[in-house]
């Protein structure tokens, strides 16, 4: 059991949404019940914290990220949601630790297996919820039925995440990891690396996630970093200017995606849209089509980045504090300086939610920590040699890396359980 601990904590991760608390919500779930016994093994190798090799620029950062989001505290005062920011900030870096304590080159041979069998899981979870509702009309909580921009009204697999974006979160690292392993150990013809394949793939496509576009540009990233090992440097060139071309694209197609609908007023799904918050019932920019009247309009994602840049500016660049940006919508929503369609979201951007709470010590914080990350990939991938559980890692998380930089732009990632784990890993990989 206490060797096996940290399986159990990765195999339990797509479980987020089992129960609600009174104040807690649904931040305290089966992976917080694990971590217990997680941080009690960690304890018995505390003897690594006191070790030179063990802190390393990475770890620095992620350690003061506590602090960053205490900062906006001196100015903004203490609130009951910047607390429990606060507090899920100690929560995560004490995961990491946690993990790093407990690190040794049998966790980092089986890390990967473990990982495509949860997010095969969630998949599996997410299949049965959706055709529980498609083939018998039987409606769980695996899935979410709702109407969906360009394509009508439909059934989303979420499993037992908080949302289908999780799920397709989830199941991404399972299907990057995998495609990873498939190619390093050649067993791309392996009818149960197909089966597992098809199951991730179904899983992913039945969330009906934007973040297809992420998981096609870590997809090709990991294909590139493989194929990097068996080339010459002439081709080397030549497919990273493609790939380069590729992830721009992803960037571009990804943002404009997300941030913006085109639709007219007059189509029968405008009222459902805008009921559901999707968009604003005010274009951004109307134009005719044989004699229809069109509009470029605003999504949730477009208004609540502007809504943080005010954030940002009113609390005289310190951030208004972790967790109080819904509070902050609010008050701009009854100066109608917000749609007063959309709920108080979440800022639903990495990127711009820290700018809005965390201010400039919280966007300093970010960039460092993506361009720490960024430099340990390139190192990584310029590696060649080694077994192949390290190749594996290596090439699965550089692909993983990408995606979530994009899916940072229209999601809030810091909280996500997984991603902390990919953090710790990385810094492990980098030392072998």
């Amino acid at each position: 059991m206490k060797e096996n601990i940290w399986k159990i904590y990765l195999l339990v991760i797509p479980f987020q949404q089992l129960w609600y608390l009174p104040y807690f919500g649904y931040k305290l779930q089966i992976p917080e019940i694990i971590f217990f016994p997680l941080l009690i093994t960690a304890w018995g190798n505390i003897d690594k914290l006191f070790s030179k090799n063990f802190w390393g620029k990475l770890d620095i950062f992620i350690v003061f990220w506590p602090v960053i989001n205490l900062l906006p505290c001196i100015t903004q005062g203490f609130t009951k949601q910047n607390i429990l920011g606060i507090s899920g900030s100690v929560y995560f870096v004490i995961l990491y630790i946690s993990i790093r304590l407990i690190l040794d080159k049998r966790i980092l041979m089986e890390f990967h297996k473990i990982v495509i069998f949860s997010s095969t899981i969630a998949a599996t979870l997410g299949i049965i919820g959706w055709g529980l509702y498609t083939f018998f009309h039987i409606h769980t909580q695996l899935i979410i039925v709702r109407p969906y921009p360009y394509l009508g009204t439909l059934v989303q697999a979420r499993a037992f995440t908080a949302s289908p974006n999780m799920l397709a979160s989830i199941i991404m690292l399972g299907i990057i990891f995998h495609i990873s392993s498939c190619l390093v150990s050649k067993k791309r013809n392996n009818m149960f690396s197909i089966g597992i394949l098809l199951i991730l793939s179904g899983g992913f496509v039945l969330t009906f996630s934007k973040s297809i576009i992420c998981l096609i540009a870590g997809i090709i990233i990991t294909y590139h970093v493989w194929e990097n090992n068996r080339i010459s440097k002439n081709i080397i060139l030549r497919n990273r200017i493609i790939v380069l071309f590729l992830i721009i694209l992803s960037i571009l197609i990804y943002t404009l995606g997300t941030h913006f609908i085109l639709t007219s007023s007059v189509h029968k799904d405008f009222p459902i849209l805008c009921q559901m918050s999707y968009i604003s019932p005010k274009p951004l920019y109307t134009f005719k089509f044989n004699t229809i009247e069109y509009g470029i309009y605003g999504t949730n994602y477009y208004y609540n980045k502007h809504s943080c840049l005010k954030a940002f500016i009113q609390s005289n660049f310190w951030g208004v504090g972790a967790g109080n940006y819904n509070s902050f919508v609010k008050i701009l929503q009854s100066q109608n300086l917000h749609p007063t369609t959309f709920p108080q979201w979440n800022p639903h951007s990495t990127y711009f939610g820290v700018l809005a709470e965390l201010g400039i010590p919280g966007l300093i914080e970010v960039f460092c920590l993506w361009g720490i990350i960024s430099l340990v990939i390139y190192k990584m991938i310029q590696i060649s040699f080694g077994p192949s559980h390290l190749k594996i890692l290596r090439c699965g998380l550089s692909g993983i890396f990408l995606a979530i930089a994009i899916e940072a732009i229209g999601t809030d990632i810091v909280n996500f359980r997984h991603y902390w784990w990919l953090l710790a890993i990385t810094r492990e990989v980098m030392e072998h």
